[in-house]
């Protein structure tokens, strides 16, 4: 894992101190080293920071061919990688190191853009070739490693620039706009949909994409389409239950034994859930080396899963390092949360993941998570209210008017995502279409609170707009499969690339740590998706392949224990020891004093405090995108406060 950045057309050459700062934002991504090059044409900078995983004396980025046609950078790990060297040794290649990297400049140009179907990874990389003055860049199948990019227009020609991160990217910048698709989706979300970022001109590189730079212009293809790869309704045939956990065992373990790969130990996240319990278990069994489990831990115990960890590591035998995130440390350290999430998002859990990745860090540099396990086998809250809101939605005209009552009555909460949130939430969307109720319940305020704060002229973008219509849209290119397996597609389109994605590879590489992902194993995704809805969830059990497969690993594995996830009690948080954080964002108002009514925050605010709403998550996303945005202003760029629409994309 590493970070890319890179320069590419007229001019280049006289932009290496913009090159050379883009690379300085990104060196927490590679420790191990920072190198750039500027081809001897002038047209490309080309740089890289470096965290060696595989190949550690060699590797060493940006990497020429050795016929000097092309020159990579790049950031991720192939897992297939060996496979495809003994291939590309019998067309006759030859190789100076043992990296992947190699492997994939070769392939490249063995293979030119068909390589991208060859790669088993995650990934994100630019390679260029001088003789054509071309740049090519590309994106893994599921959007696990980050790439962002912008072209620059003048009379003297164009100049595309690219980075592993927003604030690295953002200092290539003379002026700072903020994107009002991206803010109308952060208030709604709390992240951005890609292409979208929250700044105006910069735009990320959608996952199972490539692009191509010619100097003039950037064109963006699709060569991987997880909607292609998910049958149809009548097409599906339900299996045996043992069949398919059978199925499941197989492509998980080779999924986890590929992943294990690398010249460094391999440690994995052990929280008290199902996905990381079993990943940890058949991490044990496939390793050839010693596995050590690391885990977060809360003290309060709504929140805490230590003692389910403790059992799984005990009964495996293995080294497990617990580490407690106190509440009385996060008014110091907090403000780097938001910086280091870089896109910004408001993803709560993001805290004590990052703190998890920071004690990791000095134990290994490598580690397994379960991220993936809930998107692929359905295993969120979300299907469960998908699956209700479909069954009775016909009765919504009465039953609607009633759940709101119940709602309503039920007493606020500052707990972890406590029932009157969810019977809100429900209730709000009750009887709307798939894709609009899903994308509700992932809101992370009222929509109608949210417009309501707004000024005019951004209330009226925020409302035509919408969200809601690309989630729409999104769920339409899998029209005729199943219900859940639509909403899993749309979570992966959205939630999974755009938030729980980013979290990971922010939280890991800001502490220097290497995050892979097991469940997102390219073929093991595809078995999954195609599995039937019955196959994977009913009403009383989720992930049915990965439950039922627990007791092959873990025999007292309680598979009914209810899952929690690593939120961090930030509603709590922010009426307590983030108080004073909340309190600065009324009497300030940063960025927001364009955007809201001066009484909204107020109102909001108060109305938190007071527990007569449970707004943690939409404060916490205010709070984060407003210290995000003065840190990029502190950095050294001019800001504008005018807010720019739709961007074009350059996606053809």
């Amino acid at each position: 894992m590493c970070g890319i950045v890179g320069i590419v057309g007229v001019r280049a050459a006289e932009r290496v101190s913009v090159g050379e700062k883009m690379l300085s934002k990104i060196a927490h991504r590679g420790p191990d080293g920072q190198n750039f090059k500027v081809t001897d044409d002038q047209f490309a900078f080309i740089g890289h920071a470096r965290l060696s995983i595989i190949d550690l004396a060699g590797g060493e980025q940006p990497m020429w061919s050795q016929t000097k046609d092309s020159l990579i950078t790049y950031n991720g790990e192939l897992y297939n990688y060996k496979a495809l060297r003994i291939e590309l040794e019998k067309l006759g290649f030859h190789f100076n190191s043992n990296s992947d990297t190699e492997v994939i400049l070769n392939a490249y140009e063995a293979w030119g853009r068909d390589c991208l179907s060859r790669f088993n990874g995650i990934f994100s990389f630019c390679i260029y070739s001088p003789k054509l003055k071309k740049a090519f860049l590309a994106r893994d199948h599921f959007g696990v490693k980050p790439l962002y990019y912008r072209v620059q227009k003048n009379s003297s020609g164009s100049a595309l620039y690219f980075s592993s991160e927003l604030r690295s990217l953002a200092t290539s910048l003379k002026k700072l706009e903020l994107s009002s698709e991206g803010v109308s989706e952060y208030l709604s979300l709390g992240y951005t949909i890609a292409p979208a970022t929250l700044l105006s001109g910069v735009f990320q590189l959608l996952h199972g994409h490539f692009a191509e730079f010619d100097g003039e212009k950037l064109v963006v293809n699709r060569y991987y389409d997880l909607a292609k790869k998910i049958p149809v309704t009548q097409a599906k045939k339900t299996k045996n239950p043992g069949d398919v956990s059978e199925e499941f065992r197989y492509h998980f373990s080779n999924a986890v034994e590929r992943q294990l790969v690398s010249d460094v130990p391999v440690g994995t996240f052990l929280s008290g859930g199902l996905d990381s319990n079993l990943l940890t278990a058949v991490a044990c069994g496939a390793s050839n080396n010693p596995i050590t489990a690391f885990t977060g831990d809360f003290h309060e115990s709504e929140y805490s899963e230590s003692n389910l960890a403790k059992s799984t590591s005990e009964y495996l035998g293995i080294q497990h390092q617990i580490f407690h995130l106190k509440k009385d440390t996060i008014p110091e350290s907090w403000l780097r949360y938001g910086w280091y999430s870089d896109a910004p998002i408001f993803d709560n859990s993001f805290v004590p993941v990052f703190e998890l990745c920071r004690e990791t860090a000095k134990h290994t540099k490598v580690v397994l998570s379960g991220d993936g396990g809930d998107e692929v086998f359905l295993g969120y809250e979300t299907y469960r209210a998908d699956a209700i809101n479909s069954k009775f939605s016909k009765f919504s005209p009465v039953l609607g008017p009633i759940l709101n009552m119940a709602a309503n009555a039920l007493p606020v909460r500052h707990g972890k995502v406590p029932l009157n949130f969810k019977i809100k939430a429900f209730s709000r969307y009750f009887g709307k279409s798939p894709s609009v109720a899903h994308c509700g319940w992932r809101e992370i305020a009222p929509r109608r609170y949210v417009e309501h704060g707004l000024v005019d002229e951004f209330a009226e973008y925020f409302r035509t707009n919408h969200v809601e219509a690309k989630f729409s849209n999104i769920a339409s290119r899998v029209d005729g499969s199943e219900l859940l397996t639509q909403m899993s597609f749309l979570d992966f389109e959205t939630w999974l690339a755009n938030d729980i994605l980013v979290k990971t590879d922010r939280a890991g590489m800001a502490n220097g740590l290497e995050v892979r992902v097991p469940f997102l194993d390219l073929d093991l995704v595809e078995f999954g998706l195609a599995l039937s809805d019955s196959e994977k969830f009913s009403l009383r059990k989720t992930k049915r392949p990965i439950r039922n497969s627990m007791h092959s690993y873990l025999p007292n594995y309680p598979i009914d224990h209810p899952k929690k996830g690593f939120n961090a009690p930030m509603s709590e948080w922010l009426a307590g020891p983030l108080r004073e954080s909340l309190m600065d964002l009324v009497r300030d108002r940063g960025i927001f004093k364009d955007l809201f009514r001066q009484d909204a925050i107020e109102n909001w605010v108060q109305d938190h405090l007071k527990r007569k709403l449970d707004l943690g998550y939409f404060l916490w996303a205010m709070v984060v995108l407003d210290q995000w945005f003065s840190r990029i202003i502190d950095d050294g760029l001019e800001s504008s406060k005018e807010f720019r629409g739709r961007e074009e994309s350059f996606r053809s």
